[in-house]
């Protein structure tokens, strides 16, 4: 019975041993994290410049095809509008010209893929802060450690795009 007990309770101090030492960061962990931040940062910063420029070139072409007769602040709303579902509903979009209307029909398709990227990406971004947080939960106490990671992590999110 003795042997029983010796055996169980190496048994569970081997357990604890072994949960503390997997409970700790490694710095490995804390490098792949950071790059892995860096990266969805910048590829949310390049979706949001497509989506961007995607509009931008949205409204340069309504401007150039919009007949210029239409009531000029109605015309003005439609070129700023950055929503096909929107710019549908003025009555005057069945009067468009086919031009105008195929080259929206590409924007929602661009645009539905832009968006499931951006909200993957989003995702993405929130992994890494649930990480981020797990990390600082393990580092409690080494509170210099966990003060040197949240600095590498700002500047990680905070430094520029290639």
């Amino acid at each position: 019975m003795n042997i029983v007990k010796f055996f169980s309770g190496l048994c569970i101090a081997a357990a604890f041993m072994t949960g503390c030492k997997s409970d700790s960061v490694k710095p490995e962990e804390i490098t792949t994290l950071l790059s892995n931040v860096k990266m969805y940062h910048c590829k949310d910063a390049e979706l949001a410049k497509r989506s961007d420029s995607l509009w931008n070139e949205v409204a340069d072409h309504m401007d150039k095809l919009l007949d210029k007769g239409m009531d000029p602040e109605v015309r003005q709303r439609l070129i700023d509008i950055k929503n096909t579902m929107i710019i549908r509903r003025f009555k005057i979009y069945d009067n468009f010209p086919d031009t105008v209307k195929h080259m929206l029909a590409m924007v929602d398709t661009f645009d539905s893929h832009l968006v499931k990227d951006l909200k993957m990406n989003s995702a993405m971004l929130d992994s890494m802060e649930s990480k981020k947080l797990s990390f600082l939960k393990k580092m409690e106490g080494d509170k210099a450690q966990a003060e040197q990671f949240e600095k590498k992590y700002k500047e990680a999110i905070e430094s520029a795009c290639k």
